[in-house]
């Protein structure tokens, strides 16, 4: 393979090596984003009390439906743009780059006029009809929606600059952001007493400041993709091809929405017991679940990125190791989290609330949901592997078992089965079975790309 291919590194290095350049950036990256998530836990759970956490919990679903949109976007052009640049097309990711914009800002209008429309009733029945409960969910996740463009831009944006080898960068952009939403939330929760509405304020605010960073580095460095507004609204090419590779883990994410409402909804039949509590509670463990996550969420980006430009240039043997070794890394990983999270889940409750009447609820939750984190980890991979050769239908088949065929009707059926403790154990469980799906595709001769 030539040197004077503009992404060689990707094509000939070696993969340990490659994969800690690309990957470590993104996973810090990743981190610092998720601290947006853990900082304003901490701060409602310390500062604002059990009904601030419940109410960001209640709008979880909401929340996920957000980040799914995101993802749907940034994923599918991401897909696009690694095999453009890949066979050296600047022109074809150009065009990709600014179609996605487009796409982002059209979506986030129609998320608007939705949540204008049944925001809420859906979040009064989610509150089980208490109003200051559901009137301080409104207040959180009502900005958070009205800021959907720039969540939306944000990933389309980060995506880019991964893609084009700036993931160094991004890490270092996404620290200076965590710090400010850590200023911001100071302020909002702890001087001005928002509660909710602070938190949400300070991550909007936080992924504004992000965005005219990223947006400052484009325009000083003439070799990246343009960041020029006007090439975002001349060309919705590739729409299509974006929404149909970016579905699979963008379903995955909004089958996480599903899932959370699911929870929520058989709490509710079961008559659970201090339903405000177990809520705040179960909201703090998905925020430690989900930063536990984002590594492998990064190492699977990494993943794409070199599974797409490989692909492009016809490397598929290449393809293939890497594959190997990304989930070896998952794996090793997924084990010290788990025996981490078995061990020490009493402390890890205690450090989201003040006093003690929330935290072995929360260590409770939290040893269920991760049981088989290590497990999970390798498995998460899948799902973009295949997208970022462009095999939709596998991605789809792995990236979208876990929450709609099985932690659904595992929810359901534990909970009004065996009451609301066991609703916790369909997580682990759910792992279970995408393990089994996983065996039978790769069992298959064509799930492997073939070597020459």
């Amino acid at each position: 393979m030539s040197t004077d291919h503009p992404h060689a590194a990707f094509l000939t290095g070696g993969l340990p090596s490659l994969y800690v350049k690309t990957a470590l950036p993104i996973i810090i990256l990743m981190v610092m984003s998720g601290l947006l998530n853990v900082t304003d836990a901490w701060f409602l759970g310390v500062f604002s009390g059990e009904q601030a956490l419940a109410a960001v919990t209640v709008s979880f679903p909401i929340f996920m439906l957000l980040s799914a949109l995101g993802m749907l976007v940034a994923s599918g052009m991401s897909s696009l743009l690694a095999r453009a640049l890949g066979q050296g097309d600047r022109s074809g990711a150009e065009s990709v780059f600014a179609s996605a914009h487009a796409l982002s800002l059209a979506i986030s209008l129609v998320l608007v006029l939705l949540y204008v429309l049944l925001g809420g009733p859906v979040l009064t029945r989610l509150s089980l009809g208490d109003e200051a409960l559901a009137a301080e969910a409104a207040r959180y996740i009502g900005v958070l929606i009205w800021g959907a463009p720039i969540a939306l831009i944000l990933s389309v944006q980060a995506d880019g600059l991964r893609n084009e080898g700036q993931a160094g960068f991004m890490a270092l952009a996404g620290l200076g952001v965590t710090l400010a939403n850590i200023a911001f939330n100071a302020v909002l929760i702890i001087a001005l007493q928002m509660g909710a509405a602070g938190a949400a304020i300070g991550t909007v605010l936080a992924q504004g400041v992000s965005v005219v960073i990223i947006l400052f580095w484009r325009a000083r460095h003439p070799l990246l993709m343009s960041a020029s507004f006007s090439g975002w609204f001349r060309t919705r090419k590739g729409w299509a091809h974006i929404l149909a590779l970016g579905a699979p883990p963008a379903l995955g994410l909004f089958g996480v929405a599903l899932g959370s409402l699911t929870v929520l909804s058989v709490l509710q039949l079961s008559k659970a017991e201090d339903y405000q509590g177990i809520v705040a509670a179960y909201g703090v463990a998905t925020r430690v679940m989900t930063f536990a996550i984002l590594p492998v969420i990064g190492l699977s980006q990494a993943l794409q990125t070199v599974t797409g430009i490989n692909h492009g240039a016809g490397l598929t043997g290449r393809v293939r190791d890497s594959l190997r070794f990304a989930l070896l890394t998952a794996l090793c990983y997924g084990v010290v989290v788990e025996g981490s999270v078995l061990l020490f889940a009493p402390q890890i409750g205690g450090f989201f609330v003040s006093g003690e009447g929330l935290a072995p609820q929360i260590a409770f939750i939290l040893r269920r949901l991760m049981a088989l984190f290590a497990l999970g980890a390798p498995l998460f991979l899948l799902g973009l592997y295949f997208q970022a050769q462009g095999d939709a239908v596998r991605a789809a088949i792995l990236g979208l078992a876990k929450p709609y065929l099985l932690f659904i009707p595992l929810v359901i059926g534990l909970g009004l089965g065996l009451g609301s403790d066991a609703i916790w154990w369909a997580s682990p469980l759910a792992d279970i079975g995408v393990l089994a799906l996983a065996i039978i595709v790769f069992a298959s001769r064509r799930a492997f790309p073939v070597r020459g």
